[in-house]
């Protein structure tokens, strides 16, 4: 069985197709080697670790002075923090907003800008929200005597 492959201008497509791929792969690597590491754990007010944070990065498109030539990013790029409340994200250089958030936490938003090669360690400390649940026990004296001895 003989298959004949298409041609475009007397190069066969697969001569096209590498050299796409090829450009792809140069323009990815040229991104990571210049690409910015955001870093950093998340923590309530006490110091206590939060794991599975989210966390969001929108690219501030309002905010591209002096960024010509800049890669950008058209989506969000988002990362949830480990059981250690850590997360780490490869990003282009360039100015953003940080949104973290956690259950029973309010909010944090911020702007960063960051520059190419750089590491930037972002630590936040999540404040308790003003609707967080609260739990009160409370027993009578014998109640609580009688919970002790068993």
């Amino acid at each position: 069985m003989n298959v004949a492959l298409s041609t475009t201008g007397g190069l066969p497509i697969i001569a096209p197709m590498r050299f796409l791929c090829s450009s792809v792969v140069l323009f990815l690597a040229a991104i990571s080697t210049n690409a910015a590491t955001l870093t950093g754990t998340i923590r309530d007010f006490d110091g206590a670790i939060i794991p599975d944070a989210f966390i969001i990065v929108h690219w501030d498109s309002g905010s591209s002075n002096g960024l010509d030539g800049k890669v950008v990013i058209q989506q969000d790029v988002t990362a949830t923090s480990d059981s250690k409340g850590q997360f780490s994200l490869e990003l282009p250089a360039g100015i953003y907003d940080i949104f973290v958030t956690a259950a029973v936490f309010s909010p944090h938003c911020e702007k960063i800008r960051l520059k190419d090669k750089e590491v930037k360690i972002y630590d936040i400390k999540l404040k308790i929200g003003k609707f967080a649940p609260k739990v009160f026990v409370s027993f009578s004296a014998s109640r609580l005597a009688e919970l002790l001895a068993t």
